[in-house]
């Protein structure tokens, strides 16, 4: 019994570890993902070292959040409670000024292709609350899009990672709004390329 009562607990303990990695199967490899260094932390940086404050609109709301200090709408809204139980559409960007819009784009990492995208849904119809039916990244993407007006804004692909690898995120920067020119150069500095 008291060998029971010693091994008990480590027994415990050494099941909970086999369990622990078998839902993480992939531990290492994932976080060799996170410990990469990533462009938009020094994006968020050098927002938070602007003359003054922006307001952005992000699909990833880690970096460009956490480190910038700026005004940040999560369209996917897992911190911004009016996108809590449904993502942004094009209907909630009309109207709305952004100095820095950031989206993820599954799929479409190229800069020819993000124009292309940007251009074909604002042409189209603006995509509505009411037909938001169901939480998927690329519609919420593709939605957003529909109510941004390209001539507003120039189009950057910024590569995910430093060193660049193949993946970008789509950033829209408002050519009128005060700190454009500051946020461009920022953006440049980070390998960021004009679509």
């Amino acid at each position: 019994v008291a060998i029971a009562n010693v091994a008990l607990p480590w027994l415990r303990v050494g099941m909970l570890a086999v369990l622990a990695r078998s839902m993480v199967p992939d531990a290492r490899s994932h976080m060799g993902y996170l410990a990469q260094e990533t462009n938009d932390h020094h994006i968020a940086a050098g927002i938070g070292a602007l003359e003054a404050p922006i307001e952005m609109a992000v699909t990833e709301a880690g970096h460009l959040a956490y480190h910038s200090g700026a005004q940040v709408l999560d369209l996917w809204g897992l911190n911004s409670p009016e996108f809590a139980r449904m993502p942004a559409t094009g209907e909630d960007m009309l109207g709305r000024d952004f100095d820095l819009i950031a989206l993820h784009f599954p799929g479409i990492y190229d800069c020819t292709a993000m124009a292309g995208a940007h251009q074909a849904l604002w042409s189209g119809p603006v995509w509505q609350r009411a037909d938001a039916t169901m939480r998927d990244w690329g519609l919420m993407v593709q939605g957003v899009l529909s109510g941004i007006d390209p001539s507003d804004y120039a189009v950057f692909e910024v590569p995910i990672f430093v060193p660049a690898d193949s993946r970008h995120f789509m950033y829209l920067v408002h050519t009128d709004r005060p700190q454009a020119e500051a946020i461009v150069g920022l953006l440049e500095a980070n390998n960021a390329r004009a679509c």
